[in-house]
């Protein structure tokens, strides 16, 4: 289940982070016909890149940690750029700034996106294994018997 909401944060947050962008920056051009698999290329290649570029960057460029989410973003952004009928970027601004909003949006959308699904339907999922299994303590009763006949034995 956490699997699936993963999904659906990264996908609904790559939308959010594509509109945006191209709401907001006059150089960021989406066609329509497009939009879809261009949101599906852009999640699929920043989950597949996550691990590579931070696996790259511990090993060559430490000191670029922090920076691996960005890192990420733009080459996801790249990738995406690349296939006929996605996106488009007019010029170098207009690249750094898709790539801020859509890392803005897709980092702190995706947390505050699954932090809320995670409490409503992992939650609920958690309640209800437990309801449905009621946990058993240990009986102390058979310990306390059990104690009582050692202490007899010793007198």
């Amino acid at each position: 289940m956490r699997l699936l909401l993963q999904i659906i944060v990264a996908l609904s947050t790559a939308a959010l982070g594509i509109l945006l962008a191209a709401l907001l920056l006059p150089g960021f051009k989406v066609q329509f016909a497009g939009f879809l698999a261009a949101i599906a290329v852009y999640a699929a290649a920043e989950a597949l890149l996550a691990p590579v570029v931070k696996r790259a960057g511990r090993r060559y460029a430490p000191a670029l940690m922090g920076g691996i989410g960005v890192i990420t973003t733009f080459v996801a952004l790249l990738i995406t750029s690349l296939m006929p009928g996605g996106i488009a970027m007019a010029d170098a601004a207009t690249w750094l700034l898709a790539g801020l909003i859509m890392w803005l949006t897709t980092s702190l959308g995706g947390w505050i996106l699954l932090a809320i699904l995670e409490k409503r339907y992992l939650t609920d999922d958690e309640s209800d294994k437990k309801s449905a299994k009621p946990q058993q303590k240990p009986s102390t009763s058979r310990r306390v018997e059990e104690g009582a006949g050692k202490q007899d034995d010793e007198r």
